[in-house]
């Protein structure tokens, strides 16, 4: 599932305007003079890190403090992005989504007296203030909770419930409806949503994904035994080099476009119903024995849609585009795909399930300007079929 970007304005126009022409039915590929854009395929996904000068590809590694990408050492100052594959990775089996956008995985134990409390192996112990939490997950590996506005309890099997969860102890888990407290057992529950739309928290630092679904935010730095993360309010975390699936580091000079929300969003009918509008997705837990992700998050966008972002930085600075882009995993039509900085096109091509490699992208550009990401079907249309724009930034020079 998909969690859909909130506040954007859908333009659905009659199919008889320009609902095709913003992307010619056969693409051509052109050459440009202001960016450089390098469409290549890439070789099967085993893991990555991002850099300023680009992606390396290979396996990734943490030994004697350093970071390893196929067998190469990387100036820790240097990485934005790094994935791992981790074979290994095992979701935990319940979890809290916290507003801050970090997600603690473990046992849930305990809820009173407006605080739940939290068991793992790695975090140990934790109580949180229940005005926190965005939703308590039941079963593993769950996508991000949407907004609600009344309190939602989902189960397994059977309607939703909704009403104030008022007691969560051992097998049992209550919820105070309109009918009064409904008793539930908690093997057939998969998750509780709190009511309220979520506060969009500032990013608290670096971010690491553990191996069980985790995510936590901090002040990252690599050590001979793995990773040290700096928390706000669980301290000094070690996590060992084989606990870690990725890690994203924030600095004031890059962007990350999945954690934005664009300035414009435009779907045209193909008959009666729009496009889908694009939906922000994060890497899963994978079963253990199954290949990880190989991006940390990602922006679905359906065919017939136009995205537009501005750009970050001001008059006079240049920044640079990092991204890889592919058929979402099962799409069944050629996709045209298009990426502009005003009216200068940086990347064109057309994505075919017939040779389904990801391409990268990478192009600069003046700040300040507007970034627009285009999708629509190529000389035919087959469904399924969506792209997916993995990990993009923008990197401020």
């Amino acid at each position: 599932m998909a969690t859909n970007y909130a506040n954007i304005t859908n333009t659905a126009r009659n199919n008889k305007s320009k609902s095709c022409s913003y992307l010619s039915s056969s693409v051509l590929f052109v050459g440009f003079a202001l960016f450089a854009a390098f469409p290549f395929p890439l070789p099967a996904q085993a893991g990555s890190v991002t850099t300023p000068a680009g992606r390396l590809e290979g396996p990734v590694a943490l030994a004697g403090g350093n970071l390893t990408a196929a067998g190469k050492p990387v100036a820790w100052e240097d990485v934005l992005v790094a994935v791992a594959e981790a074979s290994d990775a095992r979701p935990a089996g319940e979890a809290i989504y916290l507003d801050t956008g970090e997600v603690w995985g473990g046992q849930v134990t305990k809820l009173a007296a407006g605080r739940i409390t939290i068991a793992s192996p790695l975090l140990g112990a934790r109580e949180v203030d229940l005005a926190a939490v965005r939703s308590i997950d039941f079963a593993p590996d769950l996508p991000v909770p949407e907004a609600q506005n009344d309190g939602v309890l989902y189960r397994l099997k059977g309607n939703p419930v909704r009403g104030a969860l008022v007691s969560l102890e051992g097998q049992k888990i209550s919820v105070e409806t309109a009918l009064g407290p409904v008793p539930l057992d908690r093997g057939t529950v998969k998750r509780y949503v709190f009511a309220g739309a979520p506060r969009k928290a500032a990013p608290t630092g670096d971010e690491v994904t553990l191996t069980d679904g985790s995510v936590l935010m901090g002040k990252l730095a690599p050590t001979g035994a793995g990773l040290t993360l700096k928390h706000p309010v669980l301290g000094d975390v070690n996590i060992a080099a084989n606990q870690w699936r990725s890690l994203r580091r924030r600095t004031e000079k890059v962007t990350y476009l999945a954690e934005q929300t664009p300035d414009k969003v435009e779907t045209f009918p193909l008959i009666r119903l729009a496009a889908n509008p694009p939906a922000m997705e994060r890497a899963r837990t994978q079963a253990p024995g199954t290949p990880a992700p190989g991006y940390v998050s990602r922006i679905r966008i359906w065919p017939h849609t136009i995205v537009r972002y501005s750009l970050p930085g001001e008059a006079g600075q240049k920044v640079s585009f990092r991204a890889q882009v592919s058929l979402a995993e099962g799409s069944r039509g050629a996709l045209a795909v298009r990426v502009k900085v005003g009216e200068k096109v940086a990347f064109e091509a057309v994505l075919d399930p017939k040779d389904p490699k990801p391409a990268a992208v990478a192009f600069e550009a003046d700040a300040g300007g507007v970034l627009t990401l285009e999708v629509d079907f190529d000389k035919t249309i087959r469904f399924p079929c969506s792209v997916t724009v993995d990990d993009p930034l923008v990197l401020r020079k």
